[in-house]
């Protein structure tokens, strides 16, 4: 089905309320106009009236005044106590019989032309009355009616002609935008819509259009990094499964060989164990609200706790702690979540650091808001790699290599659990010199 196009109903509306407009425009214009010729009517009668009731009241004789009226081409008849006593020889027949009915106005149509009386009572010199007729008045009202019966839909029309070609400017950005939007696929995300010259709403739009583009294509591509790394590291243990159990059924074996080759596959499957079970804590906070689980936690405790599973791991590489600056901390958090932060910067920086080298930890509450810096002694991470640490699957080795465990998604997800704490991870280092990490939620 056909969409139904924004400039028609514009046009619609814009139509209907202009022809209202336009129809009580025409109506305020006729009755204004009306009561004008109506008043000016009335108003010459009432004069003329006044005229001939001044001259009886001078004594002019009733018979004198008549053939004067008569000359200015007044229709005029005169009564005395409801009797006529004279009228112009043109005035109507009908109305000389009872001039007690007639109407002190009255102005009727009668077709082309408009026919006018006027009953004006007097008291001086004598109670009587004079009676006015006007008949073949030029029909003014009916000309203008007619004049604006022609006009008016005309002027609608070029109005609505004028709309539309408003309308088709307007909208000629738009299409534009529709055209360009057409041409930009899954394949060509990188394409932009031209901006407008003027800056108005629909430079804004395209912007935000544009804006929306760069997301979507930034999202594609970590989408196929993402599915490229996945590939790589469930790739790699399938193989070395494959190739042992290949190898063994090649001939018969030894139990010990046997043990050994499911010691392997062992090793691997739970290699890729854990990277799926980091895959589905990744996807679980990423759509949770930690503030729905949140209680007072007592982060300095949390800490203490942390670190104390890793005891044995700092005694092997004899790693000492610094916790000089580790002050007595409690807000607001998911105690759960943040020990995973916890463990995955301790594992991290003692993964990384040298033998015989020093962990430098702080923790402190200012102005509402727990902060919390780990800094070790390690290698270090050149300054090009800093912006990507938190790229899931991303490492700094470009061999990805295996002799450092890992998937390269702890930072990951350490990043996921911060933000949903409304907090800021920030991170820096130097080759040779270490690396630092600071939270604040």
């Amino acid at each position: 089905m056909k969409p139904e196009r924004l400039k028609t109903r514009v046009l619609l509306w814009f139509g209907l309320v202009l022809s209202v407009v336009v129809l009580l425009f025409g109506l305020g214009v006729g009755y204004l106009f009306e009561r004008n010729v109506t008043g000016s009517i009335h108003d010459r009668l009432t004069r003329t009236a006044l005229e001939l009731e001044n001259r009886l009241v001078s004594g002019t004789p009733v018979e004198t005044l008549l053939t004067h009226a008569a000359a200015q081409h007044h229709t005029v008849a005169i009564f005395r106590s409801g009797k006529l006593l004279g009228a112009t020889q043109d005035f109507p027949a009908a109305l000389l019989s009872n001039p007690a009915r007639i109407a002190p106005f009255r102005l009727s149509d009668e077709g082309e032309t408009l026919h006018a009386i006027l009953r004006h009572p007097f008291a001086h010199p004598f109670v009587g009355s004079t009676v006015l007729a006007q008949v073949g008045i030029n029909d003014k009202i009916e000309d203008l009616v007619d004049t604006m019966l022609f006009l008016l839909p005309l002027l609608v029309l070029v109005l609505i002609y004028l709309g539309s070609r408003l309308v088709d400017r307007i909208l000629t950005p738009i299409h534009a935008i529709t055209h360009a939007a057409e041409r930009i696929n899954i394949q060509h995300l990188s394409t932009a819509i031209p901006l407008p010259e003027k800056d108005d709403e629909l430079r804004a739009l395209v912007e935000a259009f544009n804006a929306m583009i760069r997301r979507l294509d930034a999202g594609r591509e970590q989408i196929e990094r993402f599915n490229s790394d996945v590939s790589h590291e469930l790739r790699t243990p399938l193989t070395i499964i494959r190739g042992e159990v290949e190898l063994a059924l090649r001939r018969p074996r030894t139990a010990d060989e046997y043990q050994m080759t499911l010691t392997t596959v062992s090793r691997e499957i739970h290699r890729m164990q854990a990277l799926i079970d980091t895959l589905l804590l990744l996807v679980e906070y990423a759509h949770s609200d930690a503030a729905m689980v949140r209680s007072e936690v007592e982060i300095d405790t949390l800490l203490s706790d942390v670190l104390a599973r890793y005891e044995g791991l700092l005694h092997t590489k004899q790693i000492d702690i610094d916790r000089e600056e580790i002050e007595p901390t409690r807000r607001p958090a998911n105690a759960e979540l943040l020990s995973v932060v916890f463990s995955n910067l301790i594992d991290n920086a003692i993964k990384y650091s040298p033998e015989g080298s020093t962990l430098h930890l702080a923790l402190s509450s200012r102005d509402n808001r727990a902060r919390f810096v780990i800094e070790d002694e390690g290698i270090g991470i050149p300054a090009d790699h800093i912006p990507r640490l938190t790229d899931r699957f991303y490492r700094v080795e470009h061999s990805r290599s295996k002799t450092t465990p890992g998937f390269g998604l702890g930072l990951s997800l350490v990043q996921t659990i911060v933000e949903l704490h409304h907090g800021t991870l920030t991170i820096t280092s130097e080759v040779g010199k270490g690396t630092r990490v600071e939270i604040i939620i």
